[in-house]
């Protein structure tokens, strides 16, 4: 068979790549440009929902002149639910081989093209209570009947770790050879070994060490036992480090500002809202360690992006995260502050033990790179674009 008969036409839905990156868009963005560097055969579409932002992304992924690479503005956003039964049609008119979903929303009807869908976690599904104020929790029902609508019509599931492939085989019971776990790759300018300085020490203050924590402010994030452990250490008068907690205000969810607040912690804990990929990252380098103490996750790049920057992490035992961090972190019980605040000031104080998670932690970031990341992807279209030919 020749190569151009083995050419595979890929649609991918880049409209998840929000002006303010999260970790979906950072996925799909990623892989986008692993797969440019990987594989020179296959067509692919990338398909926005917006055409400024798609030459943007185009141009910063270094696509915009790509023989292989090109874009397609589509009338919907990734959430719109009359999109979901008008995207077969469009996926037909592109001529598309494969279309691969890099959330959970995917066609609801079927096209002459298949379709992957990577599936990062089943928060909202299994535990709605850490998500108590979002969209997804207001229309559960209809979440539900989407999400099981989705993984059955989909015809390749692709999880972020073997817990969240557990969590999709035990709630929607689809055959194990349907869903295929492909971990997340961690972006190559954390793997420098120097970088700019962060100015957050500057900012706040911060004379003694600095611990981080980066993420959302949902409930399942778990920062207010965070601030809770950092309260503990302020009732000991335990000289540990200051906190400075790094993303997004939403306005949902005020409670930890309350309680650094009430408590009198502004001196100890700081928030310094979103910070873009480069500043991440000069955070990341300049924290002595970072503390992430999640209830759920279905990978958790802040604590692997962390280690790859040579920062000792510690982190909740919960979920996928024991799974993909091992022993290079130390790992705690989020529900226990207690525990949590133990965890931070041993790290702070035994210089043995942070060699040995710096050591551990570079090694252990090393297993996520994006090239495997994006092979192991390739792999999965190349087994779905095969059932069509069998």
């Amino acid at each position: 068979m020749s190569e151009k008969s083995n050419r595979i036409r890929i649609g991918i839905d880049a409209r998840w790549i929000f002006p303010r990156i999260s970790g979906i868009g950072k996925y799909t963005r990623q892989l986008i440009m692993a797969l440019a560097e990987i594989d020179q055969i296959n067509q692919y579409v990338l398909m926005f929902d917006d055409r400024d932002r798609m030459q943007a992304e185009l141009e910063l992924m270094q696509l915009d002149k790509s023989d292989n690479f090109t874009g397609e503005v589509v009338p919907f956003s990734p959430f719109s639910t009359r999109g979901l039964l008008r995207l077969p049609r469009l996926l037909d008119q592109l001529e598309l081989d494969l279309f691969h979903s890099t959330n959970f929303m995917a066609p609801l009807r079927k096209s002459r093209c298949r379709v992957a869908v990577t599936i990062h976690d089943l928060i909202p599904y299994l535990y709605p209570q850490y998500v108590p104020r979002s969209k997804k929790n207001r229309l559960m029902p209809l979440y539900k009947i989407l999400m099981k609508r989705i993984v059955k019509k989909a015809d390749g599931v692709i999880a972020v770790s073997n817990h969240t492939r557990k969590d999709i085989l035990r709630c929607f019971r689809v055959g194990g050879e349907k869903v295929d776990v492909v971990y997340n790759g961690i972006d190559r300018r954390y793997f420098k070994r120097v970088g700019p300085l962060s100015p957050l020490r500057q900012k706040f203050k911060i004379e003694g060490q600095m611990a981080i924590t980066v993420g959302r402010s949902d409930p399942y994030k778990n920062l207010l036992g965070l601030v809770r452990a950092f309260a503990i250490l302020a009732e000991n008068d335990q000289a540990g480090p200051s906190l400075v907690i790094i993303g997004a205000d939403d306005p949902r969810y005020p409670e930890v500002r309350e309680f650094v607040e009430q408590n009198k912690l502004g001196e100890r804990v700081f928030f310094a809202g979103y910070l873009d990929d480069e500043n991440l990252e000069a955070a990341y380098r300049d924290a002595d360690m970072l503390v992430h103490p999640s209830l759920y996750e279905g990978f958790g790049f802040p604590p692997v992006e962390a280690m790859a920057c040579g920062t000792p992490v510690v982190s909740s035992d919960r979920a996928s995260l024991g799974e993909v961090l091992g022993s290079a972190a130390e790992l705690v019980d989020p529900e226990q502050p207690e525990q949590i605040a133990a965890a931070i000031m041993k790290v702070a104080t035994d210089d043995q033990l942070r060699r040995r998670l710096i050591e551990s932690g570079k090694n252990r970031a090393r297993c996520f790179t994006l090239e495997k990341m994006a092979r192991e992807t390739l792999q999965i279209y190349r087994k779905i674009y095969l059932q069509t030919q069998s």
